[in-house]
């Protein structure tokens, strides 16, 4: 499960097999695009996810 909580704001984002985000205090995330959409509340996103 997709848990990141940060207030700061990303200092940058780049996409390839998964998203990295580099915050403003150093620390970076991975996430990957299924657990992206997995986290996600949209209709588009549970529906594909449930079938």
């Amino acid at each position: 499960m997709l848990k990141i909580k940060k207030k700061a704001k990303p200092e940058k984002i780049l996409l390839g097999d998964e998203v990295y985000i580099l915050w403003q205090d150093g620390e970076e995330s991975h996430i990957s695009f299924f657990d992206l959409r997995d986290a996600c509340p949209c209709a588009s996103c549970i529906d594909e996810l449930s079938g």
